[in-house]
């Protein structure tokens, strides 16, 4: 193989900020896709949900990034 497409996403939602939702969806591309090698990943992120450090829990936050990650 020389790799394949990826998707995650994950929705939540805590008391601190009255329940209101944290979306979070990634898509990429990984490659190679071989059982116990080591992979790259390259893809793109969006969320839309309360602050990610947390020290502002009645904030929120919107972004769109790009990342590689190497799973090992």
């Amino acid at each position: 193989w020389l790799g394949g497409l990826f998707t995650a996403g994950n929705i939540s939602s805590y008391q601190q900020n009255g329940f209101s939702k944290n979306i979070n969806i990634t898509a990429g591309y990984i490659l190679p896709q071989q059982r116990n090698k080591l992979r790259l990943r390259l893809g793109v992120q969006f969320y839309n949900g309360r602050s990610l450090v947390n020290e502002f829990y009645n904030r929120k936050e919107k972004f769109i990034a790009a990342f590689f990650a190497f799973d090992v």
